[in-house]
């Protein structure tokens, strides 16, 4: 009883078995997308439902491919077969596909793709082999067919030129023909392309090109795409039309400029111009040292991005990148050790400005920095000095000179520096600039 039962159940299994579903273990949405990835499958189900509009491959064990597999789907939107192990794409492969915009074919170990002819798949599909081993002549929409096909005969020419002797270009066309095989390229465009080339004289290939005639016809410049083909299909009427009346300069001219590559993306002969502003804000504001060797300065800058006021114990920020090499700026001087300061400016380097300070000092001339670190329990390793503000005035000398001198006199009245709350002696009348 249980044998007859269980003959019963497979034999109701197969007649109740639902029309038109995978024998995957797909996932199909009624009547538009059908998911079959990551199945482990070896070859395209057979039972698809002829509604899918989009068709997801992706991630199987996929090698082949046979001509006409989809020609019962002619509502294919979009193909996807990445990630499987095709090797070669031949010719009526997506035959009947009015409505495939999209194909996916990147991440196969594709060596091969035979010609696909214009009318059996769209001229809008928009084809995608990255990461392949694909050379071939001719590829399947995403180029333009002829682009390819003339590259053999441009190369035998080539050699027809090159070689001395006809035995020696049969020889070495005979080398580079294996070589175009290798790439995909049919063997009958081949042959036609040595025959032509053969038989052309060398003498006239040798011969220097003369500048060609100027000719009034429109000129139609594109890059080679997907729709390229579209195009000319389009101006085919008007050209017949043309042709028929004789009037051959009214005919469109189709040229073609290079695709960009890697190179392009990725490398600019024009050297960019400085850009100031981005070169200002990768540099840190504040007082630092210069760093050069045998600069006596450095031991006396004072590394911060803000300074304090002595007596009013106000904090501003240093707006600018200032070091012992700058010039037209304000500094400050302090002791540390009883904490006065000096405001000062100069339109030398902050290091030169300093060395005059030093020498005033070890020859104990009468200045107020001088005085100062001469005093008791005072020596020049107590001075300590950092820029607080870039000058950035331009005119001529007296008013540029001015205008250093109010900014200067503006910070030390803003500090308080004027003896006895300073080291500073005197400054001019306050003025806003």
């Amino acid at each position: 009883m249980g044998r007859k039962l269980r003959h019963l159940l497979m034999f109701l299994l197969i007649i109740l078995k639902e029309p038109n579903m995978p024998e995957a273990d797909c996932i199909c949405a009624p009547y538009s997308r059908c998911v079959c990835s990551n199945q482990r499958l070896t070859s395209i189900p057979q039972d698809l439902t002829t509604s899918i509009s989009d068709l997801d491959l992706r991630h199987n064990k996929i090698s082949m491919i046979p001509p006409g597999i989809f020609a019962n789907l002619t509502k294919l939107g979009m193909l996807d077969l990445s990630n499987n192990e095709i090797t070669m794409v031949k010719e009526n492969t997506f035959a009947k596909l009015p409505q495939l915009l999209t194909l996916i074919l990147s991440f196969n170990l594709i060596t091969t793709i035979q010609s696909e002819k214009a009318k059996s798949t769209s001229s809008h599909a928009d084809i995608q082999v990255i990461s392949n081993n694909c050379y071939n002549g001719t590829t399947a929409g995403s180029t333009v067919g002829f682009y390819f096909t003339g590259i053999p005969y441009g190369q035998f020419l080539r050699l027809r030129r090159i070689c001395s002797s006809t035995p020696r270009f049969k020889e070495k066309a005979a080398e580079f023909r294996q070589h175009f095989q290798q790439r995909g390229y049919e063997e009958a465009l081949l042959d036609d392309a040595i025959t032509r080339a053969q038989e052309r004289p060398r003498e006239e290939t040798l011969k220097e090109k003369g500048q060609a005639a100027p000719q009034e016809r429109t000129v139609l410049v594109t890059t080679p795409s997907a729709t390229t083909n579209h195009h000319q299909k389009i101006l085919a009427p008007s050209a017949t039309l043309h042709k028929n009346q004789g009037d051959i300069q009214r005919f469109t001219l189709f040229a073609y400029r290079r695709n960009k590559n890697i190179k392009d993306l990725l490398v600019r002969a024009q050297i960019p111009k400085e850009d100031k502003n981005l070169l200002k804000k990768f540099t840190p504001s504040g007082s630092f040292p210069c760093g050069r060797n045998k600069c006596s300065t450095c031991t006396h800058i004072k590394k911060i991005n803000y300074f304090i006021s002595h007596r009013t114990r106000e904090r501003h920020t240093i707006r600018d990148h200032i070091n012992c090499q700058s010039r037209n700026i304000v500094y400050l001087i302090q002791c540390k050790k009883c904490g006065l300061q000096y405001v000062g400016e100069t339109k030398q380097t902050l290091a030169n400005r300093l060395n005059g300070h030093r020498s005033s000092i070890k020859t104990k001339k009468d200045t107020p920095v001088s005085a100062h670190f001469n005093l008791t329990d005072h020596n020049i390793a107590d001075l300590e000095v950092l820029g607080i503000e870039k000058l950035r005035y331009t005119g001529n000398e007296d008013t540029t000179r001015q205008r250093s001198l109010q900014r200067e006199s503006y910070w030390i009245h803003q500090f308080r520096t004027l003896h006895p709350d300073g080291l500073n002696q005197e400054s001019l009348e306050i003025t806003r600039v």
